[in-house]
């Protein structure tokens, strides 16, 4: 068979649903926060795709120039986490066609906070995600952000809501 060549395009990730689980120890003086999150991403049509099938779930996959789902998951980072842990990040198949990338993480994010109208300040918490995978390289990945599907959820457990008020809207 033939060597397998560089995707041609981006690989679309659809974000389907980002859930904010848990926010605790907001710290001015540090600029930084604690949350745990859910993050699931889609890849539409992924389970007719053999390279991104290929190692499913395996615990370290190895890069090829047509990389595998499970190899594309583990490049994903949180470019302001001062801490991270992994709690959960695998590939799951859902209907006939797609692919689903699981993450739930627990971290610390860096958050320059405005604190010139201090003690009645606002802050915005901010957790950015992306990805390890170069635009100009062999498997360049693209965020699909689509307001039909990504479902942001408020946290189940806020430990600080005596201190901290949180605003309603969630946005992405």
């Amino acid at each position: 068979s033939a060597p397998p060549t560089p995707r041609e395009r981006p690989l679309a990730c659809e974000v389907a649903r980002i859930d904010i689980l848990h926010i605790s120890k907001i710290d001015q003086i540090e600029h930084a926060f604690s949350a745990r999150l859910f993050i699931q991403l889609i890849l539409r049509g992924g389970q007719h795709d053999a390279a991104l099938l290929e190692g499913f779930n395996e615990p370290a996959p190895e890069f090829s120039l047509r990389p595998s789902a499970t190899w594309l998951l583990h490049q994903f980072h949180f470019p302001n986490a001062l801490k991270l842990e992994f709690a959960e990040r695998k590939m799951t198949k859902m209907g006939a066609d797609d692919l689903h990338m699981i993450l739930r993480v627990d971290g610390t994010f860096l958050q320059h906070f405005q604190l010139h109208d201090f003690p009645y300040d606002s802050q915005t918490l901010q957790v950015h995600l992306s990805s390890h995978c170069a635009n100009e390289g062999v498997a360049p990945v693209r965020f699909k952000w689509s307001p039909f599907t990504v479902k942001l959820q408020r946290p189940t457990h806020f430990a600080l809501k005596d201190v901290w008020e949180l605003d309603k809207p969630v946005r992405l």
